[in-house]
Order: structure tokens, then sequence, then C-alpha cells
């Protein structure tokens, strides 16, 4: 297959601002969720990593053609990541176009997706281009279950977003995170969710079952961040051992305490203000894409709303990767583990 080389480029009132080629690492969220929605359908082997970009196909735009691009696939997948993938790219294009005085802050702009045979400059690689590195794959152990029955009397909690696989969370692990939240006061705190992924015996769609929550011993914790350090990782590994039930890390969670974050504001700002509201910072996402980058990783947040009446409310939000972005997602919460 000919590797593409993808290319984003800013407009602003119509005319061409700037071109920006995509760096190939940045597709590696985009490709795994490929990868994985391949695995779901069946269509693709039972595992993830070892993509190779060249694996990545253009879907050309139905009006304009070749070489714009509508969004991005595999083969056989019933799946697409579309462009506004690449807002990324375009955000950091415009922000230097900001520091060169070609635009203005604040000022709207447009971006088109391209896609080019060969490396960067348009070009076909030759035999002694450096292959990109790709990494070992990641079996996927997948036990059967019977979904219907596993879902049986489940409550479903956040949005629905169309064709999401399952994620299924005991209420006492919410709990434990909840009071996690209300101990650490005014400081972040968090944790990591251990589980594994299942496949239905009837449909065969997989689904991720949560398990437990551990807290993180060990962590960086402030008043807004909270981190991780490698002394965390080997105590979660040491406790997963010690549970023998052949578990895996599934994702983290981690709180957000805005009615502490906001305790000295006036409460008619609480309205309003954006900490007052389930959300996933930059920092967030920064973190669970370097740390949790499987595409059936999940991130569970412990934050604080204000309702109506200036009153405070603990909010749990899931989010979780969708066309190689992470967004808040829908989740079912059970009895028992």
């Amino acid at each position: 297959m000919t590797p593409h080389r993808f290319l984003v480029e800013l407009y602003r009132d119509g005319q061409l601002l700037t071109q920006r080629p995509v760096p190939t690492e940045s597709l590696d969220p985009a490709l795994e969720w490929l990868q994985f929605e391949g695995v779901r359908q069946g269509v693709l082997p039972a595992r993830l990593g070892g993509r190779s970009p060249a694996a990545a196909e253009p879907v050309w735009h139905p009006d304009d053609g070749e070489p714009f691009v509508e969004g991005i696939g595999f083969a056989g997948v019933e799946a697409r990541v579309p462009t506004a993938y690449f807002r990324e790219v375009a955000e950091t294009a415009s922000s230097e176009l900001v520091e060169r005085g070609d635009l203005k802050e604040g000022d709207p702009f447009t971006y088109r997706v391209l896609a080019f045979p060969g490396n960067e400059t348009g070009q076909q690689q030759t035999d002694g281009d450096v292959g990109d590195v790709v990494e070992i794959p990641q079996e996927l152990d997948a036990p059967e279950v019977a979904l219907a029955e596993l879902l049986d009397g489940a409550e479903q909690h956040g949005p629905a977003v169309e064709r999401e696989m399952p994620v299924v969370i005991p209420h006492e692990v919410l709990d434990e995170v909840d009071a996690c939240k209300l101990a650490a006061g005014g400081v972040e705190t968090g944790g990591v969710l251990v589980g594994r992924l299942h496949r239905d015996r009837d449909t065969h769609e997989l689904c991720l079952r949560v398990a437990a929550q551990i807290p993180a011993r060990h962590a960086e914790a402030q008043a807004m961040r909270f981190t991780f350090t490698p002394e965390t990782w080997g105590s979660v590994r040491d406790i997963i051992d010690l549970r023998g039930r052949d578990e895996i890390m599934v994702g983290w969670w981690h709180t957000h305490p805005a009615r502490e974050w906001c305790k000295e504001c006036a409460p008619e700002r609480w309205l309003t203000c954006p900490l007052a509201r389930s959300f996933f910072s930059a920092e967030d996402g920064r973190l669970h894409r370097m740390v949790f980058p499987r595409a059936y990783s999940v991130a569970l947040v412990a934050g604080d709303h204000v309702r109506d009446d200036r009153s405070w409310e603990s909010v749990l939000a899931l989010y979780g990767w969708h066309q190689g972005l992470v967004q808040r997602r829908g989740y079912y919460v059970i009895q028992n583990a």
C-alpha cells in the first residue's frame, strides 16, 4: 500500500494563508481507534498496535475529489476519522500566523485537509528512505460474557455516542471515587481503573468492564493538577498482582473539586464559571494520550456542578477515545463488580 502524507491548508476569506504538513506520529490516536473498530467489527485480528502509517487511507471529498480529504479510514473497516481530527494541527498553525502578524487573535479561519502519496513534499519514497518505527502489537484477551445479562438492571449515564463500545462500572467504584474527592478537599486526587475487556457471546461485541479503582500512591497532587509518577505504576502493578484476576489498567480517574476552587468567589459567579461543570482539560488530554493511548482506555472525572439555586452537587463524567479524539461518552452502572 502506498503511504500517504497529509497536509492542512488554512484559509481566511477564501485566501490561502499557509500549509502545514501533518506529522506522522500525530496520526497514532486515529490509527489506534480505526484498528480497534476493525477488531470490534471482526474484520481485523484481536490486537492493537503494530500499525503502519501506510494503513491510513484517505477518504476523498465527495465534491472536490483528490487530493482533498473528507476523512481517513482503513480498508474493510466501517468507521471513519473526520477532518475535525486535524483541528489541533490547524490551530497550531494559526497561532504561528498570529505571532507573525499574518492573522489577528480571534480572527476566524477555515482549513482543508489534503493527502498525497509519498513523503511530506509529495514525492514518492525511495528504497533508501527510513521507514516509520512500528510498535509491537498487543494481543487482546477478551473472555466471553453474556452482555444482556450483565446490563440487566444497569443504569445508563452520560451522553450516548453512536455505536460506542459499552463500558460497565460498578456502583461501589463510583462511590469510592466520590469519597476520595471529598476527602482530598481542594486538592486534586486520582487513581487507576482496572478491569477486563470482554466479548459478548451472542453479538461478539466488545465491552469494557471496570472491576475496581486503585488510588494512586506517590502521585503529585496540587490544587489544579494531578500527575502520576513512576512509583505510582509500580504500586498499581503490585496491587493488580495481589488481586490475581488477570486484570489490566483500563483507564484512570481524577477529581475537579470546583466547590473548593470557587468557594472564595461570589455565588452569583458560580452559574457562569467554566470550572463549575464537567470538563476535560487540555492537560488531562495530554496525560490520557501519553499514558492511556489504547482505544478502549477511559477517564473518569469526579467534579462538581452548581445548580440553579447555587448549591453544589457531585458529578461523574466518563471520557474515552472516539474517532481518535478524547470525548465525553456514556457508561452503564451496575450494582456488583
